[in-house]
């Protein structure tokens, strides 16, 4: 759908209609820059900041949106991550959202799995953490995720449609149906989101640290860490769900 009445080039403030949760002339330009082919994934990165920041979290006090939040190893980092402050200033991450560029150069599969396996990498850090959620995203469509600690498992779920690695299954936020939609699941993200004065979950990203980064072992397909005791430390197995 459209957001102009008329041709982009001549389009001013009065011929802009909002479309799904483009609701400004100023999201609509970020929306077409995230939708852009030529464009590289930092548009994408910059579209859903700015829904996050203008529309979803515009009244929200203690929620923040920080980007290239760095986790484990010197090269990995979140595109965004939603954090909050418990009383005594402790940071709690509950949301971190991958992107990549519209055109997806390797796939929704590379995608979902990084996703994925940053999950883990909070997880084997904070210990007490039971639950997160998470977001894979390119050019203006998104899929939103939760991911919870199951015994030797983590548990993935997409909160919506059954598990594939499909697009068919991404939300287009220009779409008046499909961003209503999205707007419902991350209301009910940040109405979720888990606290440490319930379940003790203290969401922080690991440090970069020689003795705390976090390896990826292919054969396993799981990341591991050495302690300085010289033990092996093996991140949950990642387990992807069906939705009932």
């Amino acid at each position: 759908m459209l957001g102009w009445h008329g041709s982009a080039a001549t389009a001013g403030s009065e011929n802009f209609v909002p479309h799904g949760l483009v609701t400004t002339l100023g999201l609509e330009y970020s929306y077409r820059l995230a939708e852009d082919p030529k464009q590289k994934e930092d548009a994408t990165t910059a579209f859903w900041e700015n829904y996050l920041n203008k529309i979803l979290l515009r009244n929200e006090w203690n929620i923040y949106v920080n980007s290239q939040t760095h986790h484990s190893g010197e090269q990995t980092s979140s595109d965004i991550t939603l954090s909050y402050f418990e009383p005594g200033g402790r940071k709690i991450i509950f949301t971190i959202i991958e992107s990549k560029r519209v055109t997806l150069p390797k796939g929704i599969v590379d995608l979902e799995d990084q996703l994925h396996r940053y999950f883990a990498e909070v997880f084997i850090v904070n210990k007490e953490a039971n639950f997160m959620y998470g977001g894979t995203a390119f050019g203006g469509k998104i899929r939103l995720w939760k991911a919870g600690r199951n015994g030797s498992y983590i548990d993935v779920w997409s909160l919506w449609d059954g598990y594939d690695k499909e697009i068919e299954h991404y939300y287009d936020a220009g779409d008046d149906a499909q961003g209503n939609e999205i707007q419902v699941w991350f209301e009910q993200i940040i109405g979720n989101r888990p606290s440490l004065s319930i379940d003790g979950s203290e969401m922080v990203l690991p440090s970069i640290t020689p003795e705390g980064r976090l390896k990826w072992n292919e054969e396993q397909g799981r990341y591991y860490q050495q302690e300085p005791t010289g033990e092996i430390v093996w991140t949950p197995e990642i387990r992807v769900r069906y939705n009932e």
